[in-house]
């Protein structure tokens, strides 16, 4: 399979991830948690696609950061596809830490790249998610939970589309 073929298939499984990941947290908002594992899950699935790219189209700036960010986040996405979304409990605040330690090797990886616009997307995600983590360990409300997940999901969603977006137009 040629690099192309490729970025065609990251670009596909980014966009159709990001749709699925925003489907889920709209069933999730609207009070439907049965609903939302099923895109939840399809949706990490082809995030894991998605970065696993990514990693490859990063490793020849460096050989060691894209390998660290993927098994961060891949990890992180694996553990909460095979937990319950809706069972928030302890070892959720670490995993959700580990996710935006991750994004934020990638966003750093891209930002003093050539993709200045998609690192600052990464950034903020990354950023969002270890303060989501932060409040998951001081014991949050739901509420809080909530706000604090949306504004993760915002630039996460859009980073996964603009990233998508740039595969199908350019590679």
């Amino acid at each position: 399979m040629n690099a192309s073929s490729l970025y065609r298939i990251g670009g596909i499984a980014s966009i159709v991830s990001a749709v699925l990941y925003i489907l889920a947290l709209v069933l999730s908002i609207a009070g439907l948690p049965g609903m939302v594992a099923p895109p939840y899950i399809a949706s990490s699935a082809l995030s894991i696609i998605t970065i696993g790219i990514l990693t490859m189209a990063l490793l020849p700036r460096n050989r060691i950061l894209p390998i660290l960010a993927f098994l961060l986040v891949g990890g992180a996405t694996v553990w909460l596809m095979l937990h319950d979304l809706t069972d928030l409990n302890a070892s959720w605040w670490p995993v959700t830490m580990t996710y935006g330690v991750g994004l934020l090797f990638y966003g750093w990886l891209q930002y003093t790249g050539d993709a200045r616009t998609l690192g600052i997307l990464a950034l903020a995600a990354g950023a969002m998610s270890v303060i989501l983590g932060i409040a998951m360990l001081a014991n949050m409300s739901l509420t809080v939970f909530g706000l604090l997940d949306l504004a993760l999901a915002i630039p996460l969603a859009i980073w996964m589309i603009l990233l998508g977006r740039s595969w199908l137009r350019s590679k």
